[in-house]
């Protein structure tokens, strides 16, 4: 059963699984595979599969400032499907659904916390304090610019058409961005969209002034010939 949230996200509230999982930040609309490394998380994982497969996944990071805010949202996911890729490799694919906010954590077995959630959806102002096409756009091509070897273009497509809206679009593209968790889980935490995509910039942007240093230091590296 895959679970859906476009009708009822802003009412949605459960309890559900918790996992912490080590430097895994999982935003909405992407998926990961990861292993089942514990007996808890196995059992964890047979229990939410009984129900709707829906587990709470907590990055296990510790930010800059006492944070608490970041802390207290986590990623809504739900499992895909059990995936064996040996007889001796045992991963789940979990598929992130919404930002969630955490409103209490009981230990109720042995193995594992749950905890009580409620679906934490993105927050457009109504009166934008940025050009969201232009930041759309701006966000869009610092990335291509930093992967241009990236050959997606049915992705580069959807962006382009605007069918992506700009919360989607940086989640997408935090994503992808090989930074510290930490960061990524403050774009998870901000609910306020042109927030977020403040701060997706911002990476952004240092990702590209490390990109230019980095070239500039090879462009002066004397090229001697093998002759």
């Amino acid at each position: 059963m895959i679970f859906r949230t476009e009708n009822n996200v802003e009412c949605f509230r459960e309890t559900v699984p918790i996992l912490v999982q080590p430097k895994l930040v999982l935003f909405p609309g992407t998926s990961q595979l990861i292993a089942v490394a514990s007996q808890s998380l196995g059992n964890m994982a047979n229990d939410a599969l009984r129900t709707n497969g829906l587990i709470a996944v907590a990055a296990d990071t510790t930010p800059e400032r006492d944070d608490d805010h970041a802390r207290q949202i986590v990623s809504l996911t739900q499992i895909v499907a059990p995936a064996y890729l040996s007889a001796s490799s045992h991963h789940l694919h979990i598929r992130g659904i919404s930002r969630a906010r955490v409103l209490a954590v009981s230990e109720m077995n042995e193995s594992y916390e749950h905890a009580t959630v409620e679906v934490a959806p993105d927050h457009y102002a109504p009166q934008p304090v940025i050009d969201r096409c232009h930041r759309h756009d701006e966000l869009s091509a610092l990335f291509r610019g930093l992967f241009s070897h990236i050959q997606r273009n049915d992705l580069f497509q959807l962006w382009d058409a605007g069918e992506c809206p700009l919360g989607a679009l940086c989640d997408l593209i935090g994503d992808m961005l090989p930074v510290e968790p930490r960061r990524k889980q403050r774009l998870l935490a901000e609910l306020d969209v042109d927030l977020r995509s403040d701060l997706l910039l911002e990476i952004l942007r240092d990702l590209t002034r490390g990109h230019s240093h980095t070239h500039d230091e090879q462009s002066a590296i004397p090229q001697f010939s093998l002759n």
